[in-house]
């Protein structure tokens, strides 16, 4: 019995030294930008996917020591990042491997680019009461601001405490156990738009803009409501909606707009390689295009072109019998009319020549001959 009563009065000794907590809170929900912890054996990485595309890594601590746990980088940037009022969030995971007796666990955490620290401290404490259940450690950096160039890279330095008495092991890189993440909460994914004349219409195209050059957007969708009276009618507002097929180059995606008209609202859908799903709304506007006439190619008429020189032959020599034979043609003429012919040809005349000629090489056979012959009806009436 006295055997007895020593353990029960050790155990409630025990018990009396564990913290009056209450239940962990839900793991926080990581946004924004997204990168997993990933690696094991010192070679440690920061992906742009998702922990279940990470590899498995851990190491086991025990109370009373600050473990150096080593240092994640990500791949260069591709692109320049500038982030303003953006709050960071580091997800760590660990798991009690025998009760632990003491305050807990707690990570200090250096997030730098290049070396240069953005941000260094310790997270809070989060009791290790539950053995063999695996416990979220957040670490928070709040309204941070840096500017990342191309070429540069993320580097994440963590350490982990067990400040109490027992040991723990710290985990990353399983998609169910321990799904490790680096997140930039408040980065927003750059979309520019615009309207591009093509050869037959014209096309809607959007252009993101990410720190990899777009290699961590995995697919875009589009969905359109519309035509609708008002762009700025709320998206809800809009009627059915209806999903639209985009083609890829590179960054940018493409709607051919050749049979829309009116106004449109849009929501773009982008799923990114972290898994998560980015939504941008907008709206475009399609004006209805008149008719253009279309410009036929010049063609020059062999044929009508030879009648015409023909008929203006025929002018020509009865111009010339007139000057010549004055007398064979009188009654039928004023003089003033012969008089003017002995200077040479009248402008009435060479422009009656001229159009004869023109007309007929740039029509047909029978304009030319109709034509001809009012110009030179008239012409002979005025002079008449």
């Amino acid at each position: 019995m006295a055997r007895v009563a020593i353990v029960c009065i050790t155990f409630a000794l025990m018990l009396s030294a564990v913290p009056n907590v209450a239940a962990h809170d839900e793991p926080p929900v990581a946004a924004g930008m997204i990168l997993a912890l990933s690696g094991s054996g010192g070679d440690f990485d920061l992906i742009r996917e998702t922990p279940a595309e990470a590899s498995q890594g851990s190491r086991d601590i025990v109370g009373g020591v600050d473990v150096d746990l080593g240092v994640w980088l990500s791949a260069p940037l591709e692109n320049d990042l500038s982030i303003v009022s953006g709050d960071i969030m580091v997800v760590m995971w660990a798991l009690p491997l025998v009760p632990v007796i003491g305050d807990g666990i707690d990570f200090t955490i250096t997030v730098s680019i290049d070396g240069e620290v953005i941000d260094s401290h310790t997270s809070d404490v989060v009791s290790m009461i539950e053995p063999l259940i695996w416990t979220a450690v957040p670490w928070f950096a709040p309204n941070i601001e840096f500017n990342a160039s191309a070429g540069q890279q993320f580097e994440l330095h963590a350490s982990a405490m067990l400040d109490g008495v027992g040991s723990a092991r710290v985990q990353w890189g399983n998609e169910m156990d321990s799904p490790a993440t680096f997140s930039i909460e408040n980065w927003l994914l750059v979309r520019e738009e615009s309207q591009v004349p093509t050869e037959e219409s014209s096309q809607l195209e959007a252009k993101f803009n990410t720190p990899w050059n777009c290699s961590d957007i995995d697919a875009v969708t589009l969905e359109t409501k519309g035509p609708v009276d008002n762009h700025d009618m709320a998206w809800e507002d809009g009627g059915e909606s209806e999903t639209r097929a985009l083609t890829r180059e590179e960054c940018t995606f493409a709607l051919d707009l050749a049979q829309i008209e009116g106004t449109h609202l849009t929501l773009w859908k982008v799923s990114m390689s972290d898994g998560g799903i980015i939504n941008q709304s907008g709206n475009f506007e399609v004006m209805a295009l008149e008719p253009e006439g279309v410009t036929q190619p010049l063609h020059v008429n062999l044929l009508g072109g030879v009648m015409g020189a023909l008929l203006a032959g025929v002018l020509l020599v009865a111009e010339v019998s007139r000057k010549v034979y004055p007398e064979r043609f009188e009654g039928r003429e004023s003089l003033g009319y012969f008089e003017r012919l002995q200077s040479g040809f009248s402008a009435e005349q060479l422009a009656v020549i001229g159009i004869a000629v023109l007309v007929g090489a740039l029509t047909n056979l029978t304009v030319t001959i109709i034509l001809f012959a009012v110009l030179y009806a008239s012409l002979w009436s005025i002079n008449d």
